[in-house]
């Protein structure tokens, strides 16, 4: 369907309040009005910017004298704060007023395009800025900050009781009961009930496992460095969290002492909190909370009353800070979410022993939610990006948990707009291979979190459950406590649409072949806002995932240590840096220069969205991105021929003559035709043609994915040279044309020539053709149906039992048409199903046949030690030791793409694969190859791969066949964040 008028306009009234990240969720009395000059703002920008105004001698004149004057008006109190501009201002006054009153000269300091507000100003609606009326500026940014409850993001939903929490507390049967920090006792009933099923028992599994790891060992070290103390916080958290449910659920002292050992150590941390960020303290807060709940029949009264006291005096310091220190989650962020959810957890704990503190605390803390909340309005997508999704959720459902369990309620909070949607973000912004379209900051692993499970039984999205077994099947503490099999469901057996267009401060289209099928297609195209927090400037990149290889990249991260990287003005450090600027992204580049090259204001969504059974296609009007130097962009991508080809165009219409660079950045090796008008891109075998179709003066070129000529570099930026190659098409001098780019992914092996591909038509005749093709009626495997087998799925993978010596045979059947088949020539391989018939197009079915995946080493197996090992490089206190010292709390760290370790086992061994763990293997994905030599010079290599994403446990990599090897040789390339290397254990296995 197409998107409806009404329902842009009703997309644009909601970004005007979330578009702002300091904004999120407030309502305007009116937009940016600036008084005299222009009356109708609608074409200024969504509280972001002024473009392009002169004040001049036709300008106002105010109460003042003669002066430009810009007016921001709000609907609610707010703090005035820091106001940046572009251009040569004189005589500048900033005066502010409540509705109705009378301005108010604030005492600032002008520094040059950055005006400071001394101490801010709060509980104020208007400000006036006033400039010398013959001053031209460009580009004017307001900070604000909320200082009372906006009625707009919450009245509607929020209902906080006049009575006491401590009462609803009495009412709802559980004063003095524990536990109530994220579920009831029922739900710990629910994991007794079932803990001999799956996923239950797999769960279990890796619970007590991670607890027993602990028991015997030391605690988290105090880091002296405050900027250094999150990642002990956390590791503290971790620990209570894991050590807590084992004792609930075994009532075993050993655990109940391992969770107390930990608390008690991390209280006698120095107080250096008021120095420090507010997520350290919400953290700790968090862990405290719940194991003062989980652990409340173990602790004798003088535990009780140490960690008591120790909870109340962080909770005073807490009720001081939230809402005053912008540090401490004031702008609608991950962070804001944390504070308030790690907060209010700790405060229901602890309701009966301090009920005023505790009282206040959890109304400010729900009033106060709905702020983040509403970034995800209105259909769920996490503006921040993937990666940042689980943790800009997860405090804020541990808060809604425990609300519920607690008092019956979340007072409203499920119902704020857009969140019972946002389970659905992690599905669709990731592909059926297990990566994500990681715009921002992100990294390329599939977000997900344990809240799905509670997400699905909420908002009754069982889907959400599907997913999270599938990206983190193996669990752990909120996966057990929150999962219900009764939410659990298969999209293909609830007839979930494929594709989907999702809106909001960032929005984004997305297609696919299949949800379960990891070698199908997936391709996806992103708008936004190029404001958003952890943003980049990428309107226009689009992502293709297809015959299980990433074909396209985005680069993610640059590091958070780089000076200036999360400023967000025009002028900001962050645009300089390579891998956050729109050169860096699958999309468009006209002049390049120091300038940000996107408009840095730039909000475009996508305008239109169409799906058939043959595919579809979104289309987005850029215009806004480059509007310096273009009347029109708008890009458009197709997904046809049943989702085996994607097509991307652009149609570009300048002021002016300028310089155009289109550019995909890829990991593939790239061979160029003779006439450079398509290119074979290939990884590990496999093949996509990308062809350039028009403009007919057109060529590609490979470049090294670096700045373009003219854009700044920075020794700070992340070298991308050694792991990407980017192909580009560079016009010189054009004013308008159209740029139309097809990818052709060779399924079965082969391109094929008689593939179908639409007209080269403008994108607004574009169309999806019902185009007839031939099918096959049924797929066979030795004879028997594949229970999957879909006449419109066209890849699946069969998996052998481990070690089997017999060669499936593939059949299959169609009643109409034409049918052969090239079966593999081993037992594992490949075959080629294609059916044929008289007036209409081919199809091709694949079918992948491999040995089962290892997902543990067989028990007996032997493991090799070492005798001697020497690495390349090594990170100061974290050498090389500390990957083969059996202790996952340690590592071997080094920066770099081509580092290694090589290890020598004295002699000759048969060996069959490798174990290793990555100290962030939960969180980013490492790039890796495995090496084996018999002299310790000529190294071949037997692995090449990455880390999934999901664990940091130990994983086993198993070889294609069983070597014979001394020297043992582990390549460390980085990972899709940075080019740090961080490797907890390695071990070395023999045959099995």
């Amino acid at each position: 369907m197409k998107i409806s008028l009404w329902r842009r306009i009703t997309g644009l009234i909601i970004a005007i309040a979330m578009l702002i990240p300091s904004m999120s969720g407030f309502a305007l009395d009116k937009n940016y009005r600036r008084a005299g000059l222009i009356d109708d703002m609608s074409g200024i920008g969504f509280m972001k910017s002024y473009e392009n105004i002169v004040f001049s001698e036709k300008g106002v004149e105010a109460e003042s004298g003669k002066r430009a004057v810009i007016e921001y008006q709000l609907a609610d109190e707010f703090s005035f704060g820091n106001i940046f501009y572009e251009g040569n201002a004189e005589n500048i006054a900033v005066s502010v007023s409540k509705k109705g009153g009378e301005y108010k000269d604030v005492i600032f300091t002008d520094n040059g395009n950055y005006i400071n507000i001394e101490n801010k100003k709060s509980g104020m609606h208007i400000i006036r800025i006033q400039f010398a009326y013959d001053t031209a500026i460009t580009n004017v940014e307001l900070n604000t900050t909320r200082t009372e409850l906006s009625k707009s993001a919450a009245a509607s939903v929020i209902k906080l009781p006049e009575k006491d929490m401590a009462d609803i507390l009495k009412e709802n049967g559980m004063y003095g009961v524990h536990p109530r920090v994220l579920g009831s006792e029922k739900n710990f009933s629910r994991i007794l009930e079932h803990i001999s099923d799956e996923p239950f028992k797999t769960f279990y599994g890796t619970v007590k496992k991670a607890a027993d790891n602990l028991l015997d060992k030391d605690c988290v070290q105090y880091v002296a460095n405050a900027d250094g103390l999150l990642e002990p916080a956390r590791e503290v958290k971790r620990r209570v969290e894991y050590c807590s449910m084992m004792w609930r659920l075994t009532k075993e002292s050993k655990y109940g002492e391992r969770a107390w050992k930990e608390i008690e150590n991390a209280i006698s941390f120095p107080d250096i909190y008021p120095e420090i960020s507010g997520l350290v303290i919400s953290e700790l807060l968090f862990a405290y909370g719940l194991g003062y709940d989980w652990l409340y029949d173990f602790l004798d009264a003088d535990r009780e009353k140490m960690l008591r006291e120790e909870m109340v005096n962080r909770l005073n310091f807490m009720n001081r800070e939230i809402g005053v220190n912008a540090n401490w989650g004031l702008l609608t962020n991950n962070i804001h979410s944390v504070v308030r959810g790690g907060t209010c957890v700790a405060a229901i704990a602890l309701l009966e022993k301090e009920p005023k503190l505790s009282d206040a605390l959890i109304r400010k803390c729900v009033s106060e939610l709905p702020v983040s909340m509403k970034m995800t309005a209105p259909e769920g997508v996490y503006p921040e990006g993937p990666s940042y999704w689980d943790y800009g959720t997860i405090y804020t459902v541990h808060c809604m948990a425990t609300l519920e369990a607690a008092f019956g309620t979340d007072f409203g909070l499920n119902k704020v707009t857009g969140y019972d949607k946002t389970g659905e973000f992690p599905l669709f912004i990731s592909s059926p291979m297990g990566a994500a379209f990681n715009f921002g900051d992100s990294g390329s692993y599939s977000p997900g979190g344990a809240q799905l499970y509670w997400m699905a039984e909420k908002y009754n999205k069982p889907l959400y459950s599907w997913y999270q077994r599938r990206v983190n099947g193996g669990g752990g503490v909120f996966d057990l406590i929150w999962y219900n099999p009764e939410y659990d469901v298969n999209p293909d057996l609830a007839d979930v649409p494929l594709d989907a267009v999702k809106n909001g401060e960032q929005n984004f289209a997305a297609f696919r072949s299949s949800w379960t099928d990891s070698d199908g297609l997936y391709a996806a195209i992103k708008g936004g806002y190029n404001q958003t927090t952890h943003g980049d400037l990428d309107i226009g990149s689009f992502m293709i995932d297809a015959l299980g290889k990433r074909w396209l990249l985005d680069y993610g991260y640059e590091k958070y240590s780089n000076p200036g990287i999360f400023e967000r003005n025009t002028n900001a450090k962050r645009w300089t840096y390579y891998g956050k600027r729109a050169e860096a992204h699958n999309t468009l580049v006209m002049n390049p220069s120091n300038a940000p090259d996107q408009d840095v204001f730039a909000s475009c969504e996508i305008d239109e969205f169409f799906v058939s059974g043959g595919g579809g296609y979104a289309v987005i009007d850029m215009t806004a991105a480059y509007k310096k130097y273009a009347k029109s962009v708008v890009r458009a991508m197709m997904v046809f021929d049943r989702k085996r080809q994607v097509m991307i165009r652009d149609e570009i219409i300048g002021k002016d003559s300028s310089k155009v660079w289109w550019q995909i950045h890829t990991p593939a090796n790239i061979t160029l035709s003779a006439d450079k008008k398509s290119a074979v891109l290939e990884i590990d075998g496999e093949k996509m043609m990308v062809t350039l179709k028009t403009p007919d003066d057109a060529v590609f070129e490979i470049r090294d994915s670096a700045p373009l000529p003219g854009a700044p570099t920075s020794a700070l930026s992340i070298d991308r040279t050694a792991d990407s190659r980017t192909l580009a098409v560079n016009l010189k001098n054009v004013k308008q044309t159209a740029i139309t780019v097809i990818f052709s992914p060779y399924w079965g092996g082969e391109l094929d020539d008689d593939r179908y591909v639409p007209d080269i038509k403008p994108i607004e005749e574009w169309e999806i053709k019902q185009e007839e093709y031939a099918s096959v009626d049924e797929i066979l495997l030795d004879g028997q149906p594949l229970k999957e087998f879909n006449p419109e799925r066209f890849t699946y993978t069969v998996e052998l039992p481990r070690k089997s010596e017999h060669r499936p045979l593939i059949t299959a059947k169609s009643d109409k048409y034409k049918v052969e088949i090239n079966q593999s020539e081993s037992v594992t391989g490949r075959a080629v199903i294609k059916a044929e018939g008289e007036g209409v197009l081919p199809a091709k079915y694949i079918v992948n046949v491999s040995y089962e995946k290892l997902s543990q080493i067989p028990l007996g197996t032997e493991e090799y030690i070492p005798v001697s090992y020497k690495a390349t490089g090594e990170q100061e206190g974290n050498g090389a030791e500390r990957c083969i010292d059996g202790n996952l709390d340690t590592k071997w760290a080094v920066e770099g793409a081509d580092q290694y370790i090589t290890f020598d086992l004295g002699e000759t061994k048969s060996i069959r694969a490798v174990g290793i763990a990555f100290t962030m293997g939960n969180s980013r994905n490492d790039y890796f190859a495995v090496g084996i030599s018999e002299n310790g010079s000529d190294f071949t290599e037997v692995y090449k791969g990455e880390g999934d994403g999901s664990t940091t446990s130990v994983v086993p990599y198993e070889f294609a066949d069983t070597v014979r090897a001394r020297y043992v040789r582990l390549y460390v390339k980085g990972n899709n964040t940075s080019k740090w290397n961080s490797v907890s254990e390695v071990k070395i296995y023999g045959d099995f």
